[in-house]
C-alpha cells in the first residue's frame, strides 16, 4: 500500500515509480487519501486500517479476469509505504496507533511529522532514540534539499521533523538512505515536474531520484515481504547505486546507514 504526499499531490503523480515496483511481481495499492485535508492525520490513519481490512475480501474483485485466474495475493505479507505526510501516516499505521498493527514492512520516502516547526496531529516523534513502537523492518529514504528554504514557502521537510529524526527514533532493523543533492518531491513523475519544483527545492531531471527510490524500494521488498532475506539488501548497502532498476542512479550523491537486525529476528 502506498500513501501520497499532501495537497496538491495526487496518487497518480507516482505512477512511474509504482509501475516499476509492480513490474517485480508486487501488487501496488495507492489510494487517493483526500483532496484537501486538515492538520490532523488521524482520519488518514483510520482510513489505512479500513483499507487494510478490506484488501483480503475486496481487492481481487478489481482484478481483470486474466489476473484473477493466475494471481494469488499473499495478504499475510503486506508492506506499507508513504511519501512526505503519507510517510508519517504509514508510520502511524505501522505502529498501531489507532488499530492493531497488521503490516510486515514499512517504507517512508522523505517522511515529515509536520511543517513549519510544528508536528501535525497526532505527533509521532518523541525526541528519544528508538522510541517508536515498531516491530517490523523499516526503510527510510531522505533528501538533502528537503530542509532547504525555497522562495517564500516553508521548508518541505523541516529539520527536527524529517527523515533523520524518524531514523533516530526507529528501532532496528532499519535502513536509511539519503540523496544529498535531491529534493523532497523528486520521486514524482516527469510530467508533473512543475509541481515537484514549485513548492520545494528540487533537482531536475527527476528521473535519477525516482529510479533510485523505485530500485531501493524493490530491494527492500525483496528482503522482507518478498522472502529473499537480508542478502537482497547487502549489495545495496555496500553500493547504493546498484539498487535494482531498469536504469542505474549513478549520478546521485548518497549516504547510507543501518540499524542491525536484533537477535532472533526474521526479515521475512
Amino acid at each position: 500500500m502506498f500513501l501520497h504526499a499532501y495537497f496538491p499531490i495526487r496518487n497518480y503523480f507516482y505512477w512511474q515509480m509504482l509501475e516499476h515496483v509492480a513490474s517485480h511481481g508486487y501488487i501496488v495499492v495507492a489510494p487517493q487519501m483526500y483532496d484537501i485535508t486538515s492538520w490532523n492525520t488521524t482520519d488518514e490513519m483510520l482510513d489505512v486500517a479500513s483499507i487494510r481490512g478490506w484488501l483480503p475480501r475486496g481487492l481481487v474483485n478489481f482484478f481483470p479476469p486474466y489476473l484473477a485466474a493466475t494471481v494469488k495475493p499473499d495478504f499475510g505479507r503486506v508492506a506499507i509505504a508513504g511519501h512526505s505526510r503519507g510517510g508519517k501516516v504509514a508510520f502511524g499505521a505501522a505502529t498501531g496507533l489507532f488499530s492493531p498493527p497488521s503490516f510486515s514492512a514499512l517504507v517512508a520516502l522523505d517522511p515529515v511529522d509536520g511543517a513549519t516547526g510544528h508536528p501535525t496531529i497526532p505527533p509521532l516523534l518523541k525526541n528519544s532514540r528508538n522510541s517508536l513502537n515498531l516491530k517490523i523492518p523499516t526503510l527510510i529514504v531522505g533528501t538533502g534539499l528537503g530542509p532547504v528554504e525555497y522562495r517564500l514557502f516553508p521548508t518541505c521537510a523541516p529539520k527536527g521533523l524529517g527523515h533523520a529524526d524518524f531514523f533516530r527514533e526507529t528501532p532496528g532493523p532499519a535502513y536509511h538512505f539519503v540523496a544529498l543533492e535531491q529534493g523532497h518531491q523528486d520521486f514524482l513523475n516527469d510530467d508533473v515536474d512543475f509541481v515537484a519544483c514549485f513548492l520545494c527545492e528540487c533537482k531536475t531531471p527527476l528521473a535519477p531520484m525516482r529510479r533510485f527510490g523505485a530500485g531501493i524500494l524493490v530491494s527492500f521488498l525483496h528482503a522482507t515481504v518478498g522472502g529473499k532475506g537480508p542478502e537482497a539488501l547487502l549489495e545495496v548497502l555496500v553500493n547504493p547505486h546498484v539498487a535494482p532498476s531498469s536504469w542505474r542512479s549513478r549520478s546521485l550523491n548518497l549516504l547510507a546507514g543501518v540499524k542491525p537486525i536484533p537477535p532472533g529476528w526474521s526479515m521475512g
